[in-house]
């Protein structure tokens, strides 16, 4: 029988989990009613599905959460880095509009790209680092799965239904 990949921390089993009982309370609806309704609400979901109950000491607590392949996590940040980069940029331009595009250097090469238009080489350019963000999200992404799948083939994940 496969383990989890999470132990109780109460007692230390990682031999058989299963779903907490929900029991609602009233601060969930009053931030419910409070909020903009529908995020305390995804708040609520998450909070309830990573519930779990030890069986052998019948503790509740919150899973750890899956881990992420070191691509996964390596593409993220160079997607996150990429983006950060990306934004001051766009957004000087977007205030400053084309005298402040102006006083930049550019490269020749660039430029005759773009027919000199600074303009669209920044959204040439800009454009090319959200592709390029998005391209190592999608690549994480999948490298993410497929490491969940081998890692689900040696680690039971989820706890066992109660019904």
């Amino acid at each position: 029988m496969k383990r989890y990949y999470f132990s109780c921390p109460r007692c230390g089993s990682a031999e058989r989990f299963l779903y907490a009982e929900y029991e609602p309370s009233r601060l969930w609806w009053l931030l419910f009613l409070i909020g903009q309704f529908y995020i305390p609400r995804f708040a609520m979901v998450e909070w309830k599905t990573n519930r779990t109950q030890c069986c052998n000491c019948l503790h509740v607590f919150t899973r750890a959460t899956l881990p992420q392949s070191p691509f996964a996590k390596s593409a993220e940040v160079i997607a996150g880095v990429l983006l950060l980069a990306a934004f001051p940029p766009l957004l000087m331009s977007w205030i400053n509009g084309e005298s402040w595009l102006n006083r930049l250097p550019w490269p020749e090469h660039l430029l005759a790209l773009f027919n000199g238009d600074r303009m669209l080489a920044m959204g040439g350019l800009e454009i090319a680092m959200f592709v390029l963000a998005a391209l190592g999200l999608v690549v994480a992404a999948m490298a993410n799965y497929r490491y969940r799948v081998r890692f689900a083939e040696s680690y039971r994940i989820l706890p066992e239904d109660p019904a």
